[in-house]
Formats: C-alpha cells, structure tokens, sequence
C-alpha cells in the first residue's frame, strides 16, 4: 500500500491525476500555510511521516520548498518525492520548463490564488498596515526584476478568473500577463510508480540530504 502526503496548493491538479489514474491511495492534504516557515514545514511533514504505518511508499507531493524536505526521515517506508524547486515545477512538468520561462517572470496557478496565501493578499494586507504608497513603493522594490505574470494552465480551474483577478495587480506594477501550458506529467508519474531520473527514492531509515536535493555539484557549490 502507498499512500500521498500533498500541498492543498496543487490538490485540483493531483485530483485530476488521481481520476486519470484509477489511483486509489489516500491523500493527507497538507496546509499551504506552512511554508512560509520552513522550518515549521518541515517539522509538520515528519510528523506526519512519523503516524504512518504498514505502508511500502509514502508520495510527497512537495518541492524542496526552501529546503524544508531537508532532514527528512522515513520509518518503515520507502520516501518518494519528484525534484523540483517547488510546486511550480512541478505544475510545468520539468525543470528545464520553469528555467526556461522562468527569467523576469513571476509565476500565478489556480490553487495558489484559491488558498489564503498570495502576494495579492499580502499586498492587500501591506496596503491596510502602510497605506497606498507605502506598499506601492515596497512591492515595486520586490519587484523590479519581473516583467511578466505568468498563469499557469493546468486544465483545472477558471483561467478567466485567474486572468481577472491578478489583472489589476498586473498592471499597477507593470507586468505583461500571457497564459502558459503546465504539464502534470510528475503527478501521474510518481502514481505510477514511473521514478525515473527526475524523482529521488529515499530507503527506510535514511535521512534526505543535500545529494539527494541538488546531486554531488550542487553540493560542493553549497
């Protein structure tokens, strides 16, 4: 038995995988909240990991998400999760993908916008916290480097709403919005069991590491 420890960020698209599949594993959906602190993520995951029993495979629908998969522990269980920076990744199929439009870009998905957490929000709270100016003059600051917002097309959701909603956001602050295509191709391939070069297996009993999160080059750069 298997069975997945997910972000509720992507559960539209790991629900759809789920129904493409015929894949009946259960999901623990895990609070999007969390990873504002890393630290508190991924303590919250090892404790979640510790409570499961008599299972072969434990799926981790997260990217390294700041490194909180960092130290991670399996007991008893093979720990399988795909490699990639963060749910964007994950929602463009690949890591040449998101390098690949990444430059300039700021990234906006259904799910992320559907949770309590986006930088629409935290604008929003600036906004009432410093005033109009204020928080104009600090997310123009933060960003400076972007040039486009990007919505990610997964087939779920409204894109229309997407569109509409950071509309405004988008403009204020000079980004270009375009639709891209996402690929869920990872999700359905770690519910098949298809661990292929762009997902790490971690053994019972061993401890996540840097090798496992950025390989032997990465490591020594860090």
């Amino acid at each position: 038995m298997n069975i997945i420890i997910a972000c509720k960020t992507i559960r539209m698209e790991l629900e759809m995988a789920i129904a493409d599949t015929g894949c009946a594993f259960p999901v623990i959906w895990m609070d999007p909240g969390l990873h504002e602190v890393p630290k508190r993520l991924h303590d919250a995951l090892q404790e979640t990991m510790d409570k499961i029993t008599n299972v072969e495979h434990v799926l981790l629908y997260f990217g390294f998400c700041g490194n909180a998969l960092l130290g991670l522990v399996p007991h008893g269980f093979k720990l399988v999760f795909p490699k990639a920076d963060d749910c964007i990744t994950l929602l463009l199929g690949s890591t040449a993908r998101r390098r690949e439009l990444e430059p300039h870009s700021y990234f906006f998905t259904p799910g992320w916008l559907g949770n309590n957490k986006s930088i629409l929000t935290e604008y929003d709270d600036a906004v009432k916290e410093f005033g109009d100016a204020s928080a104009d003059y600090i997310y123009e600051f933060m960003l400076c480097g972007y040039q486009r917002a990007l919505l990610v097309d997964t087939h779920v959701g409204d894109m229309e709403a997407v569109r509409e909603k950071t509309r405004p956001f988008s403009e204020k602050f000079n980004l270009t919005q375009e639709i891209v295509e996402g690929d869920t191709c990872l999700f359905r391939k770690m519910l098949a069991g298809e661990w292929d070069e762009n997902f790490v297996v971690i053994q019972p009993e061993e401890e996540v590491n840097y090798v496992h999160l950025f390989g032997e080059e990465r490591e020594q750069e860090l």
